[in-house]
């Protein structure tokens, strides 16, 4: 397992992200391929997880999620 630790500008560890306050959505159409981000709200791991759960139900004919947390 890769873990990866965020640094300010000042050299000092950031252990605090920002959270948004809500859901938003972004498409961008490039030739014949549909890319879509979203983005919301999760506090916790359990929480995110059901997020990333969330979109792969919404999108299961995406030939890939990508996803970050």
């Amino acid at each position: 397992m890769i873990v990866w630790q965020l640094y300010s500008t000042t050299g000092v560890p950031v252990n605090r992200y920002p959270i948004p306050a809500d859901r938003a959505r972004i498409e961008l159409k490039i030739a014949n391929s549909r890319f879509i981000a979203t983005i919301g709200p999760a506090t916790t791991v359990d929480a995110a997880k059901a997020f990333i759960d969330e979109m792969r139900a919404e999108f299961s004919d995406a030939s890939h999620n990508v996803y970050a947390f």
